[in-house]
């Protein structure tokens, strides 16, 4: 089976029973929006949870992959480009988030649960290389917050990371609005 454009859907695809997952996410956000807005909070975390792995098997695959290649076609550039293909005059910021960088046991072998680094790393060089030949504006903050900074994810930020991310954000906001 070929590898399809994401404009094109089959017939399925395009009726409501095909679209059911969509339309179930969008109610479920928007009833979620409205219990975010009433408390002003979105996410709980007690006292004592599980903190994110930090010590890993040997194992190096991803997503039924395993090393040496990523193969560029596993990966979505083309939402991104879709996204901006018919903005005109708006300044475009692609940041790749931070992710929890283990300094834990294999962690040569596995940036975190979710990541191994000869995957990671390669998708940072195809996404730095295509923002390059699109001319997006793109910064990588992968490791701008400390290990010490994630709750019980590798991707969930504490309150600190999350000021750590916010100030880096706004620094490059300024910058790519020449405002600073």
């Amino acid at each position: 089976m070929g590898v399809r454009s994401i404009d094109e859907k089959s017939f399925w695809e395009k009726t409501l029973i095909g679209r059911r997952r969509d339309i179930s996410d969008i109610i479920r956000l928007q009833i979620y929006g409205v219990m975010w807005a009433a408390t002003n909070i979105d996410q709980i975390y007690p006292n004592n949870y599980t903190q994110a792995l930090r010590d890993f098997e040997m194992d190096w695959s991803f997503n039924g992959l395993n090393p040496p290649n990523l193969p560029e076609s596993s990966l979505a550039f083309e939402v991104i480009e879709k996204a901006i293909e018919n903005i005109d005059q708006v300044p475009i910021i692609v940041i790749n988030e931070p992710i929890l960088v283990s300094e834990g046991k294999n962690s040569h072998i596995r940036y975190n649960y979710y990541y191994p680094v000869w995957a990671y790393d390669q998708y940072r060089e195809m996404l730095s290389q295509r923002m390059d030949e699109t001319g997006i504006n793109y910064y990588d903050f992968w490791d701008l917050v400390p290990e010490n900074q994630f709750t019980n994810t590798s991707i969930h930020l504490a309150p600190y990371g999350v000021s750590i991310l916010r100030k880096g954000v706004e620094k490059i906001i300024w910058q790519v609005l020449c405002l600073k």
